[in-house]
C-alpha cells in the first residue's frame, strides 16, 4: 500500500494532509449510515413499512425526521426508560449531525499547509468565517462519535423490533452528548440593533 501523505494526487488536490482527508471522509460515510438508521428508526416507531416512510419523507431534512420520530414515539405508549433512549439517541443525533455539518462545510482561506478549518456565519452581519477545533483529534473524535451514533440506532431498532421498550429497561443507558466543534456567533445585543420602524 502507498503512503497517502506522498501521494501525488491528493498533494495536488488538498492543502488538507492525508490522515484528516480520512477522517473528515470517515465523517460523510458514517453519516450516510445514521441518516439510514434515522430512517429505520422512524419505520420501527411510526410501525410503518420503509415504502411508506419513504413516501412520507424523501422530500424532509433530518431535523423534521427527529420530530416525527419523537412525535410518535410519544403516541406508542412505550415505559419511560424506552421513550427516554429514544429522546437520547435524537439529542445524540442532534449533536452528531450538527458536528458533521461543521466539518463537512468548513471554509479554509490558507494555502499553507494544513491550513484551520473555520465555520461561516449564515447572518450578514458576520462575514468573517470563525475557525473551529480541527486537529486529526478532534476530526478522529467527531468520526467516532458519529460511528457511536450508527450503533445506538441500530440498537434501537432491534429494542423495538423485540418489543423492549415497552418495559422497563436498563441496557444501553443515556448516552452522554458529544462535545460541539463550533457553536455560532452569538447574536448582537439590543442595543446594537435596528430601530423599529414607525
Amino acid at each position: 500500500m502507498s503512503d497517502l501523505n506522498t501521494d501525488p494526487w491528493i498533494q495536488a488536490n488538498s492543502p488538507l494532509p492525508a490522515d484528516k482527508l480520512h477522517a473528515i471522509g470517515v465523517i460523510a460515510f458514517r453519516w450516510g449510515r445514521c441518516e439510514l438508521g434515522l430512517f429505520l428508526l422512524l419505520s420501527a416507531v411510526a410501525k410503518l413499512s420503509r415504502r411508506d416512510v419513504w413516501g412520507m419523507t424523501h422530500d424532509l431534512g433530518d431535523v423534521s425526521i427527529c420530530d416525527k420520530i419523537h412525535t410518535f414515539a410519544l403516541r406508542r405508549g412505550y415505559h419511560p426508560d424506552g421513550l427516554a433512549l429514544i429522546k437520547n439517541a435524537l439529542a445524540l443525533y442532534d449533536r452528531c449531525r450538527q458536528n458533521r455539518n461543521t466539518v463537512v462545510h468548513a471554509w479554509t482561506f490558507s494555502r499553507s499547509l494544513d491550513p484551520p478549518l473555520a465555520r461561516r456565519s449564515r447572518k450578514a452581519i458576520e462575514p468573517e468565517p470563525t475557525p473551529f477545533p480541527s486537529s486529526l483529534a478532534d476530526l478522529r473524535r467527531v468520526a467516532d462519535d458519529i460511528g457511536g451514533l450508527e450503533t445506538r440506532l441500530w440498537l434501537l431498532d432491534c429494542l423495538l423490533e423485540e418489543g423492549m421498550l415497552n418495559g422497563p429497561i436498563t441496557f444501553p443507558g443515556i448516552q452522554p452528548l458529544p462535545e460541539i466543534l463550533s457553536t455560532p456567533p452569538q447574536p448582537y445585543s439590543k442595543e446594537h440593533s435596528r430601530p423599529p420602524r414607525s
